[in-house]
């Protein structure tokens, strides 16, 4: 959009995008690098999962994805300061090219520890507070065809929501924050959670859909 022009490679992005409208949010659970270095720093630190000023906030990385479309419309590109694949490869990148490039290795290496660093307070701080390729691709997971399904076999005990990286909860409305990673499933005592497309079937005490997907 930037460039006024259409790039080839740009689609890898409509695929991802067409990914995600039938898988729900795969590439941030299972691919995105950033996300794998948060999840294991959270992990390691035992960053709290919750936050309620978290919640609040949830809707800047809106903000901040609204911003870099309009500054594309102006004609500037500012997504590759805080594109997660940029923030991970930039920093590997500009350390290989020398002492010459100082202020640019310290650019980019405080940038990632920055949003590395946001998993103290919480975890997925990042992903869920700024990042702007998980906002766009959020939008896009809330009417994915494959999605998490609650059994009324829930005995609302909060072990899902305890073990989300999202802290998402089957009882609110969806919000397209599902990573898809099957650990509430896991982690389930009385295995009422499945992952699964529509037309599969789940039995009789399946709960509806708009009712139990992150």
């Amino acid at each position: 959009m930037a460039a006024r022009e259409v790039a080839l490679h740009a689609g890898f992005a409509l695929a991802r995008l067409v990914a995600t409208a039938l898988l729900g949010r795969v590439f941030c659970g299972w691919v995105c690098p950033l996300g794998t270095v948060i999840d294991a720093t959270g992990a390691a630190a035992r960053a709290p999962r919750e936050r309620s000023w978290l919640r609040r906030w949830s809707g800047l990385r809106f903000w901040v994805l609204g911003g870099l479309v309009g500054a594309a419309v102006l004609g500037l590109n500012l997504a590759g300061w805080v594109d997660p694949m940029a923030l991970s490869t930039r920093a590997l990148r500009l350390a290989s090219l020398g002492k010459e490039n100082a202020l640019a290795i310290g650019l980019a290496g405080a940038m990632l520890a920055g949003a590395i660093g946001l998993t103290l307070f919480a975890r997925r701080c990042w992903c869920r507070l700024l990042c702007p390729l998980g906002a766009a691709l959020s939008l896009v997971a809330r009417f994915a065809g494959y999605r998490r399904w609650r059994s009324q076999g829930c005995i609302a005990c909060g072990a899902c929501q305890e073990v989300c990286p999202m802290a998402a909860s089957p009882d609110r409305p969806p919000t397209g924050d599902c990573l898809v990673c099957h650990r509430c499933e896991a982690i389930c005592p009385q295995t009422a959670i499945h992952f699964a497309w529509p037309w599969q079937s789940l039995g009789p005490d399946a709960a509806a859909p708009g009712t139990c997907r992150a």
